[in-house]
């Protein structure tokens, strides 16, 4: 079978077998983990919301799994993102160490998150094109460029030079 799957073009990690223990994909145990999120501790919602995107990403997962939990998480990360951005953003720099962590974490959220979009590429281009495959996979890419694109701002907008 021929594919149009690029080599190394992803940049994306081995992906293991998921376990017992793994972050449970299921869409009733993926909602009820949403829900218990504190939301209203930023810090601590973006550290479980970056842990489970950093486990999921190096699980081979289906790819409507992973479609969608990173469709459910992309919500709360650009909510935490835009709370948190208050202690780097239009600050004097240099900007204070606690300050710079910050704008570390969501840059990683974004990076995370791009990943996992380019995860779900991958997985597209490692099948048959046909044309619901490159339907869908304009919209990942899109996704995957958009989160590396805010990676990026947020890099810059505390990082200048």
């Amino acid at each position: 079978m021929v594919t149009t799957r690029p080599k190394g073009l992803l940049n994306i990690p081995d992906l293991a077998v998921p376990s017992s223990d793994s972050f449970d994909m299921r869409p009733r145990k993926i909602d009820a983990w949403l829900q218990e999120l504190p939301m209203g501790d930023t810090g601590e919602c973006a550290r479980r919301i970056y842990h489970a995107l950093k486990e999921t990403n190096r699980l081979n997962i289906p790819g409507r799994d992973r479609w969608r939990l990173l469709e459910l998480l992309t919500p709360h990360i650009l909510d935490i993102t835009d709370s948190l951005a208050r202690h780097y953003a239009n600050q004097i720099l240099p900007i204070a160490e606690k300050d710079q962590k910050i704008a570390t974490i969501c840059m990683e959220l974004f990076s995370e998150l791009a990943l996992g979009y380019k995860i779900l590429i991958d997985q597209v281009w490692a099948k048959k094109l046909n044309l619901l495959n490159t339907k869908s996979t304009v919209g990942m890419i899109y996704r995957a460029m958009y989160h590396l694109y805010q990676m990026d701002l947020y890099h810059h907008s505390h990082n200048p030079g």
